[in-house]
């Protein structure tokens, strides 16, 4: 018998194959197979067949979707210069990956938004084919009749003219910046939500590409800061921020993202420079409008301000930054002037966010706050940036983590000290808020600091978790489970800090970040496992469940469960007896899932088995979503097995299938898992029978969903086949009496000779199961032996298939139904084409393969005969 460790599970992708056929149960095959023969579909389920060599190796075609439908992120320009903490390219990475967090456009609220992007596409590819022909006496201008349509009373003609925007822009060139004038008035009078996402769309687009030219747009700003291209652009994206719809506004505020950091991006190139051109956009164009905000009294003024001022400090403490990293420019006294002045506007600017996130008594006063808190992990972001450039013990790599983020600290910068004292202010209003919206952003604000810097910010950290720990609300107490793979960041002591890798190229991804939690975490007796505990145990099934998740994540991501196994088993066992096996319980099924993640993660055998046991008690419950759970894990359980464990998972596969509440579904599961039960090793006489048993009675299911899991079951069956002692003692003989006959490697060829045995000795056990297909009383089950027979006879020889499959298929082919005689055409016309293709030799010899056809072609069936000729 074959080892399981070898096994791969029945969903996953075999082995490749040089045959040109479709595999088993391809979708090329089950179209072409089951489009035909109808008669097959008796229960019309969802296809979704189990993957297989040819089906997983197809080419997966992604469409890039057009500017107004998805805006991209810019690319980082290639460099022929080494990267360093200061060169252009690390710089200008460093931003995209910002841009890719802070700056990303939601996605389309409507398939109307890609219509009309397509739409907008076509007429401009049009439009230059026109150009290119330059065909004469037209003097249409494309351009002129698509800004028509914004005219439009017909919002679909609107949608498709802003859609074009961009190609506008790029058509008009100079004149652009009319353009956008005119879409200021646009906007202001357009009631479509559809229309206005899709300008904010193309709007993040050009700000995206650079567009207008960053050295262009600063020259503008210092000149005709008033009436600029960039205020211009100010005055559009705040006309848009006013709107109701939220995905207006979310893309409105991505552009806005894209335009604060339009001006640093023109001094990229030159480190020298850094800070000059965009501290003169800051001080000429951007913070003029938003004082101007800031002084409105008017509700929706504050709202757009609240939603602007974290975007604007997070590129404005970047001008600073770009300030202080020239060192020429601090002994320059206009310069340090105007450093002076945007550290003003900074705490300023500060301030007022931190009014708005502590709100007052009233209602207005509330939803200001809710609109200012969606923004904190933003202003999170911001603050990092300042106590990372702050030239203090804030910035230091010291392992004393309390001193370093104590802002009473006399070594500490005022600024910084400040700017820290504003965010515990604003978290602390946020968290003790008797609003529940309010404490959500609060908690994702504490979980955005542990991803930025857990060391940096563990001063705050530790103050504010233990509050939220024991929140009398249960969704609060659940939204602290879901994020304590990352607020648990702030709960271990070996995280290194990220302030200490300031300033260099980083390529890790946030699934890397994420992987900075130690394996240790979650060993016995942490700080996170009592939390994680804690929550297990809680009064509410909500928390409970969160904690579940949350307990996957952890094991998942520390490949730990030491800490957590007992005391999850525990509590698993109470949440069994309490909730009962008769009802639907959501969360057994987390349950279930829990265990089968524990089980992969343990080290133990002694755990393993604790954890199998409880699996099994599980599988009691009448919910096919735990049945589920544990079939598509159960490789896992098998890979280390206790003792009986297959007597009692047979009991329990007979359950599932045989009960009369048996769902398909997991009828189909169980018979993709069969192979991996059959081919384990030292299996039993008794055992391998019951289980050959539970196989042909899947393989007979009356729904066809079930059964068309068959095929790809026995296929793997055969191909994972492994040969046993008596094989290779067979094959090495054969290899002692052939030397002179066989060339190549002696070791691959009496591998390959074993295989070949092994999978010969299979036939014993499979023949009888295709022969009681072959005979049985519904005409559809023995038409689908021509599909076993197709993917069966490219792993065997020619022998085999004149002993075996021949007479299969010609008992089919003389059949007395018409439709399965039509199965049995189908496969022979498959053959003929597979012969015809030439590329690999066949098995199946072609004086075999016209007796057939001809015989099929007299058929009385006009149907057939159409099958088995056609070409």
């Amino acid at each position: 018998m074959a080892s399981a460790a070898h096994l791969p599970l029945p969903s996953s992708p075999c082995a490749p194959s040089s045959s040109l056929l479709p595999s088993v149960c391809t979708r090329e095959l089950d179209e072409k197979w089951h489009g035909a023969c109808s008669f097959l579909l008796f229960s019309r389920a969802p296809y979704n067949p189990t993957p297989t060599a040819e089906r997983a190796s197809l080419p997966v075609s992604s469409a890039r979707p057009s500017a107004a439908a998805a805006s991209p992120q810019p690319s980082p320009r290639p460099s022929e210069s080494p990267r360093s903490p200061v060169s252009p390219v690390a710089s200008r990475e460093r931003r995209c990956k910002e841009d890719n967090t802070f700056g990303a456009v939601p996605p389309p609220s409507s398939d109307r938004v890609l219509l009309a992007a397509r739409k907008a596409e076509i007429l401009w590819k049009a439009r230059e084919e026109e150009l290119t022909e330059e065909q004469s006496g037209s003097h249409s201008d494309p351009a002129k009749e698509v800004f028509n349509r914004f005219f439009s009373e017909d919002a679909e003609e609107r949608l498709v003219a802003a859609a074009s925007i961009s190609s506008l822009c790029a058509a008009l060139g100079d004149g652009r910046k009319d353009f956008i004038a005119f879409l200021l008035s646009f906007v202001e009078t357009e009631n479509d939500s559809l229309v206005l996402e899709v300008v904010a769309r193309e709007l993040h687009w050009l700000l995206s590409h650079a567009c207008p030219k960053p050295s262009e747009a600063v020259v503008a700003a210092r000149v005709d800061p008033e009436s600029c291209e960039l205020s211009v652009l100010v005055s559009l994206l705040q006309t848009l921020l006013w709107t109701a719809d939220e995905t207006v506004k979310e893309t409105a505020l991505a552009a806005f993202y894209r335009l604060f950091s339009l001006a640093s991006l023109s001094e990229a190139d030159e480190p020298a420079a850094a800070g000059k051109k965009s501290a003169t956009v800051f001080i000429n164009v951007f913070l003029p409008r938003l004082w101007r905000l800031l002084a409105d009294g008017s509700a929706k003024a504050q709202q757009v301000a609240a939603q602007l001022l974290p975007s604007a400090l997070f590129h404005l403490q970047g001008t600073l930054d770009d300030l202080s990293r020239n060192p020429a420019e601090g002994s320059d006294a206009p310069r340090a002037e105007i450093r002076e002045k945007l550290e003003r506007s900074r705490e300023q600017l500060v301030d007022a966010f931190v009014k708005y996130v502590c709100g007052g008594p009233d209602l207005s006063s509330l939803t200001l706050q809710l609109e200012a808190g969606k923004h904190l992990p933003l202003f999170v972001a911001f603050v990092a940036k300042v106590l990372h450039s702050a030239p203090s013990r804030f910035a230091s790599g010291d392992a004393n983590a309390k001193d370093k983020l104590d802002p009473t600290d006399a070594n500490a910068p005022e600024a910084a000290t400040r700017i820290l004292h504003a965010l515990r202010e604003a978290l602390q209003a946020v968290l003790r808020a008797a609003s529940e919206a309010l404490k959500m952003q609060g908690i994702r604000a504490l979980a955005a600091m542990a991803q930025t810097d857990p060391v940096v910010f563990r001063t705050l950290g530790d103050n504010l978790l233990p509050m939220l720990f024991a929140d009398p609300s249960w969704r609060i107490r659940a939204a602290v489970c879901e994020a304590l793979d990352r607020l648990g960041l702030f709960l271990v002591s070996s995280v290194p800090s990220k302030s200490s890798d300031h300033g260099q190229d980083k390529d890790s991804s946030e699934e890397e970040q994420d992987s900075l939690l130690p394996e240790a975490a979650l060993g016995p007796g942490t700080c996170i496992v009592s939390v994680l505990i804690q929550f297990l145990k809680d009064r509410d099934l909500n928390v409970k469940a969160a904690a579940l998740r949350t307990t996957r994540k952890l094991v998942k991501m520390t490949g730990n469960c030491s800490g957590v196994l007992q005391s999850f088993l525990e509590e698993g066992e109470s949440i069994f007896s309490a909730v009962g096996i008769s009802q639907n319980a959501p969360i057994l099924v987390e349950c279930m899932a829990t265990v089968c993640t524990m089980a992969e993660a343990a080290k133990t055998e002694e755990g393993k088995w604790q954890l199998t046991v409880f699996a099994f008690s599980l599988l009691r419950v009448d919910d096919w979503h735990v049945a589920l759970c544990f079939l598509k894990n159960l490789h896992i359980f098998v890979a280390s097995p206790p003792p009986s464990f297959l007597s009692v998972l047979l009991t329990r596969l007979d359950m599932l299938v045989n009960l009369p509440s048996s769902r398909w579904r997991v009828r189909a599961c169980v018979l993709q898992q069969l192979p991996l039960l059959l081919l384990l090793p030292e299996v039993d006489e008794e055992t391998s029978t019951q289980l050959w048993l539970l196989l042909l009675q899947l393989l007979q299911d009356d729904v066809w969903a079930v059964r068309q899991e068959g095929p790809a079951a026995i296929e793997q069956l055969v191909m994972n086949v492994r040969p046993e002692k008596d094989h290779l003692l067979e094959a090495a003989r054969a290899r002692g009496r052939e030397d002179d006959a066989i060339s190549g490697d002696r070791a691959r060829e009496e591998s390959l000779h074993a295989t070949r045995l092994a999978r010969e000795a299979l036939l014993e056990k499979l023949v009888p199961v295709l022969e009681q297909l072959r005979d049985d009383s519904r005409s559809f089950v023995r038409g689908e032996v021509s599909r076993y027979v197709l993917g069966l006879q490219r792993l065997y020889s020619k022998e085999v298939w004149n002993l075996v499959f021949a007479p299969l298929l010609e008992r089919i082919a003389d059949d007395r139904i018409p439709q399965t005689r039509y199965a049995a055409a189908k496969a022979i016309q498959i053959l003929l084409a597979y012969e015809a293709a030439g590329h690999a030799p066949s098995v199946v010899p072609s004086e075999w393969l016209q007796k057939m056809k001809k015989k099929l072609a007299d058929d009385p069936d006009p149907d057939v005969v159409e099958a088995v000729l056609e070409e």
